[in-house]
């Protein structure tokens, strides 16, 4: 026969660590994309600069008054626009270039708006402009008519 069971004993040392582990995988890079937003209405003179990040256009003044400052080195891969012709007339031939340190730069695209009540757009994904923390960044807009009224959007990516 069995008898009962007894009290339990104290608790022993802790016993020595373990080895460690091996390393596990280094996980994939995120995109590190930074994407910037600007809208404006097309300007009364034929050349108007805007900031990346959606401020108005100064059309007296050049790049530096409507230029970021970069908190980052990127690089912009990217630029994107979206012409509405909103009211007006004639043809619009619309340019939009990344500006630089008050430079332009290859990174620029062109549509012509000729329609009321139309939606027009292009892109540039071919070129790429370098920027270092610091660099003064603008949007630049050359048109051939500023008689009709156009709501532009444009979007850039910089990574």
């Amino acid at each position: 026969a069995t008898g009962p069971t007894g009290v339990t004993g104290a608790t022993g040392p802790t016993g020595a660590t373990g080895a460690t582990g091996p390393t596990g995988a280094t996980g994939a890079s995120g995109a590190g994309a930074v994407s910037f937003g600007a809208g404006v209405i097309n300007s009364i003179t034929a050349t108007s600069y805007s900031s990346v990040n959606g401020s108005t256009t100064q059309t007296t003044n050049g790049p530096e008054w409507n230029a970021i400052a970069m908190p980052i080195a990127c690089s912009f891969n990217s630029l994107h626009v979206t012409a509405r012709y909103i009211s007006g007339s004639g043809a619009d031939a619309l340019t939009v270039t990344l500006v630089k340190n008050g430079a332009t730069t290859a990174l620029t695209c062109n549509l012509n708006a000729s329609t009321a009540a139309t939606t027009y757009t292009c892109s540039d994904t071919g070129n790429s402009v370098s920027v270092a923390a610091g660099d003064m960044i603008a949007l630049k807009y050359d048109q051939s008519n500023t008689a009709p009224i156009l709501r532009i959007g444009v979007g850039t990516t910089c990574q």
